[in-house]
């Protein structure tokens, strides 16, 4: 009877581990987490989240991280899966950040 519980017992150990690594690996990569990237204008290196889902019926804000007046930005996007043209998007001014807004809603409708 021992040799049969520690065999039941490695098993579980097996099956925590690989419980935990796919919960891991999944929190790292889950498709509705933001694409996060990184970019160079002018010599200065910035960092930007790309929402990829939003939970709100609000329109989904992006933010650029330019202080800069200078500069302009659009935003272009189409919804996942959908045989769509892209919409464009230009970036408006808020608190002197640039902010684009994507136009579609949790009901998957665009408005």
């Amino acid at each position: 009877m021992t040799e049969k519980k520690s065999r039941i017992w490695v098993w579980w150990v097996i099956a925590g581990i690989l419980t935990l690594a796919t919960g891991y690996y999944q929190r790292v990569t889950g498709p509705t987490y933001d694409k996060k990237i990184n970019f160079t204008l002018d010599g200065q290196e910035y960092k930007v989240k790309l929402p990829r889902s939003h939970g709100d019926d609000s329109n989904c804000p992006v933010v650029l991280p330019l202080s800069d007046s200078n500069y302009s930005a659009t935003l272009i996007y189409r919804r996942f899966q959908f045989d769509k043209d892209y919409t464009e998007v230009p970036f408006e001014r808020s608190d002197s950040t640039p902010v684009g807004f994507t136009s579609q809603t949790t009901t998957g409708r665009e408005t």
